[in-house]
């Protein structure tokens, strides 16, 4: 993430020969990608309009029914009328790219249920202005 803030051309620093290891071991995948993502409840069941799902923070996120990561915060947008959320995810073997977020089937846990969710990247916005004019 900070990498372009350290000097490995500098001399000997503290610390320097632990970020070099960590460094040669993500770009060798041996340590698995790490990314914060935003998140979109996108099942049809989540969007009751009497009781929506809300992300508070801390629910895990699947993939392949294998735990990924977690909920950092999550709130209710009444953009998309459902739950948004910013997360955590590492997945083995796989850098975390937009095409490996669109491509694949991601779930969320809420109260002991799972529900498909939507990762990206950037954030979710409404480019159309949909919502601000309708009335």
């Amino acid at each position: 993430g900070l990498q372009f803030q350290v000097d490995f051309n500098k001399d000997d620093f503290i610390g320097k020969s632990a970020l070099l290891e960590y460094k040669n071991l993500i770009k060798n995948k041996e340590i698995p990608h790490k990314r914060l993502v935003n998140l979109l409840l996108s099942d049809e069941s989540s969007n009751n309009d009497q009781n929506p799902l809300m992300l508070w923070g801390s629910e895990p996120i699947f993939y392949n029914n294998n735990p990924i990561g977690y909920v950092r915060s999550g709130t209710f947008s009444p953009s998309f009328n459902s739950s948004i959320g910013l997360g955590y995810i590492q997945v083995s073997n796989k850098r975390i790219t937009k095409k490996f977020l669109e491509n694949n089937i991601f779930q969320v846990d809420i109260e002991g249920e799972k529900y498909n969710c939507k990762l990206s990247l950037s954030c979710f916005y409404d480019t159309s202005n949909k919502k601000i004019f309708t009335s």
